[in-house]
């Protein structure tokens, strides 16, 4: 039997930094987690599902923990939608319940990725959270919001139709916290990410 342990998601001391966009702030914040390791101990354990976007150039897989019984509560929730409230001044809580701790994995499989972006994508909600879990990211390996254009994306776009309009670097136990119906996707520019897989976890808010 695998034991999944909750305890091991408790928050670090926040530093955050807040850049500016043309349609609202994202936020910045280092020291996601106290314990990046433990956290990704636990979420390495968890069974990952393809995707329907992943194909033979990218591997895209969904790996989840939902907690619905008393005893396996993830209370880092509630502190993080309190934290980002205060923050931003907009009264947040979890989008799901139940809570569930959600993980991206990709995997390059072909050199498209330097020429295309992978899955640029809209969230359901208010406000959304990508946290970086890896323990090593490359320059040019990160995060990017996109300005908006008139119809959604295919899986792959060329570089030359979506302009970049916030770069986020990957760095371990970084997050990232933006407007939900803004535009954005992984960024990997170098082919770090097809010797690893790339764990991001995501946190989707709604206001209240």
């Amino acid at each position: 039997m695998t034991e999944f342990d909750n305890s091991v998601f408790g928050l670090g001391e926040h530093v955050h930094q807040l850049v500016q966009t043309s349609n609202g702030p994202c936020v910045v914040t280092e020291n996601f987690y106290q314990n990046l390791p433990a956290a990704r101990q636990q979420i390495e354990q968890l069974p990952f599902c393809k995707t329907i976007y992943g194909d033979s150039d990218m591997y895209d897989a969904r790996g989840t923990f939902a907690s619905t019984i008393p005893g396996n509560e993830l209370p880092f929730f509630d502190q993080w939608s309190e934290s980002m409230s205060s923050y931003l001044g907009t009264r947040l809580k979890s989008l799901h319940d139940p809570l569930t701790v959600q993980v991206n994995a990709n995997k390059i499989q072909s050199p498209k990725h330097q020429e295309y972006f992978f899955n640029a994508h809209k969230d359901h909600g208010a406000m959304s959270t990508v946290i970086f879990l890896n323990d090593e990211y490359l320059k040019g390996d990160g995060f990017n919001i996109y300005r908006d254009i008139p119809e959604p994306p295919p899986t792959w776009v060329h570089r030359k139709d979506l302009s970049v309009e916030v770069f986020v670097q990957g760095r371990p136990n970084r997050a990232v916290t933006f407007f939900a119906a803004r535009l954005h996707g992984m960024e990997c520019k170098t082919p770090f990410f097809a010797d690893h897989i790339r764990l991001t976890q995501a946190i989707f808010m709604k206001e209240v």
